[in-house]
């Protein structure tokens, strides 16, 4: 009898012992868990912070109406979009002729007329200012001069819309969106337009904040040239 009374007190005691350990271990389990969850709620937030998306979506929100933005992505120090404007088919205006052009450009009456294809009087004009250079095709089938190729370094070249070289990068940048946050451009060097109907692409390059040059490319192939 005393012996099964011995029996019975150990092994209270080691149950007793083994409650008090797991109500011990309960609530740093739980601290863990919360811990691990805290940790990882904090690394999605920093992923977000460091990516693109946030200073994308700010730009985005900001982009003015005309501009008929379709995509805006920020890779690295490029800010690409594409865009239905007319502006990229036509950044120094609209013009039936080249005598047009240079009646409204006579920095540029120094031109070079090359015709490609005599057949149906398709010509290719090459135009030079100093180390800039427009290249414009007019066919008969055409109403206005279209750019096959341009390269710009000189401030004295403006585009319709005002820009030049050598002018800020806020200063651009607001002449396509309406409010900017230097914050969301500050890492940019490059600008990327590209029509949403594709066959041409601006691209405008800045250094120490200022519009360096710029260039404008399009789908136009011609042999030997």
């Amino acid at each position: 009898m005393k012996k099964s009374a011995v029996i019975i007190k150990i092994s209270l005691f080691f149950l007793a012992i083994n409650s008090f350990l797991f109500c011990c271990r309960e609530p740093a389990s739980s601290t863990s868990s919360k811990t691990m969850k805290s940790d990882r709620a904090a690394n999605r937030e920093l992923n977000i912070r460091n990516s693109d998306t946030l200073e994308t979506l700010n730009l985005q929100s900001r982009v003015k109406n005309e501009l008929g933005l379709t995509e805006i992505q920020l890779k690295k120090d490029t800010l690409e979009l594409v865009s239905s404007s007319g502006f990229l088919y036509y950044p120094f205006g609209k013009y039936k002729n080249i005598n047009d052009f240079i009646q409204k450009n006579e920095i540029w009456s120094g031109y070079k007329t090359d015709v490609i294809d005599t057949a149906d009087n398709t010509t290719l004009y090459k135009l030079t200012f100093k180390n800039s250079f427009i290249n414009f095709l007019k066919s008969p089938d055409s109403k206005t001069l279209e750019i096959v190729k341009v390269k710009v370094f000189d401030p004295k070249i403006l585009l319709i819309n005002g820009i030049k070289i050598g002018e800020s990068k806020g200063d651009f940048f607001k002449t396509f969106f309406n409010t900017i946050d230097n914050r969301n451009i500050q890492n940019v060097n490059v600008v990327k337009f590209e029509s949403v109907v594709t066959g041409i692409w601006n691209y405008y390059y800045f250094k120490n904040d200022r519009l360096s040059y710029f260039t404008f490319d399009t789908d136009y192939i011609f042999r030997d040239r």
